[in-house]
């Protein structure tokens, strides 16, 4: 919970080293929601990276996530 610790997404992601590639999936209905986009347009751009939005809430994503997961991975492949 410390903001500037490594936890600390908003921070974090601006300071990565390198642009690598990322997957952000978020809910509609997650609290985060209207700071996801911000948060990942700060990170170093990759063309790898992906923003995937899920009508969802911050629960039920998990059980969702896997076909954009896999949808990423083998794009990531090619």
């Amino acid at each position: 919970f410390n903001p500037d610790g490594l936890g600390a997404m908003t921070k974090t992601m601006r300071e990565l080293p390198k642009p690598l590639p990322m997957l952000l999936v978020i809910g509609t209905q997650d609290p985060f929601f209207g700071e996801a986009k911000a948060l990942f347009d700060s990170a170093p751009a990759n063309p790898a990276s992906s923003y995937v939005v899920l009508q969802a809430d911050h629960f039920s994503v998990p059980s969702l996530v896997a076909a954009e997961l896999l949808k990423w991975l083998e794009s990531s492949a090619n």
